[in-house]
């Protein structure tokens, strides 16, 4: 474990901090494109 204390070290200067927002804008975005969706009433007509 002390031969890899360098690879720890470099690991943790990886920038992870922005990580998690590339998941919660794209889902944040999809929750609003569903209400929309949900509000809008549809144009077309059941036949």
């Amino acid at each position: 474990m002390d031969q890899n204390v360098t690879n720890f070290a470099k690991a943790n200067e990886l920038p992870m901090r922005f990580v998690p927002w590339s998941f919660i804008i794209p889902g944040i975005i999809l929750v609003v494109l569903s209400l929309v969706l949900l509000v809008i009433p549809s144009k077309k007509k059941a036949a």
